[in-house]
């Protein structure tokens, strides 16, 4: 573990100890939250997992939002690497365990939700596409990382 990934560490499990729950008034642009969300994994052919779990947080403040992301990799597959990225992407890989080396499926992105993981070749991948810039709506990845062996995305987007 680098010096950067210990400091790292114990303010995001301070973060994901908060009680999971999203704002208490979802109509206000205010507020914060963090959601253990399970996705639906479309399975195409070998053994695959049925859903995956992400750890997702938000912050909303006057301006625009803040948002993290963790997928629960570690199990389907080993320790996820960094692999490639933009301002606007950035893509992580693992080598999937003995039990899923033949999977091959995917969870697709959507509007509200801008992440795509894929499982195929003995890997899986995960990336984050953030919408193209608006003039109302710019967006960026501020930090990347990987906590215990999972990618970790944290993404801004101003109103």
């Amino acid at each position: 573990m680098t010096a950067f990934q210990a400091l790292l560490r114990w303010p995001l499990l301070a973060l994901l100890l908060v009680v999971s729950r999203p704002p208490a008034n979802a109509d206000t642009a205010m507020g914060s939250g963090n959601l253990r969300q399970q996705r639906p994994v479309q399975r195409l052919q070998g053994n695959c997992p049925t859903q995956i779990q992400l750890t997702t947080s938000w912050r909303w403040y006057e301006g625009g939002g803040e948002h993290l992301v963790i997928p629960e990799t570690t199990a389907t597959a080993g320790r996820s690497r960094y692999v490639t990225g933009t301002a606007k992407t950035a893509e992580y890989q693992a080598p999937l365990l003995p039990d899923f080396a033949s999977c091959i499926a995917e969870v697709r992105p959507s509007a509200d939700f801008p992440y795509r993981l894929v499982w195929k070749a003995g890997r899986l991948t995960f990336r984050v596409e953030l919408p193209a810039d608006t003039p109302a709506n710019p967006s960026r990845i501020s930090q990347r990382a990987i906590l215990d062996g999972r990618p970790y995305v944290r993404w801004q987007i101003a109103d």
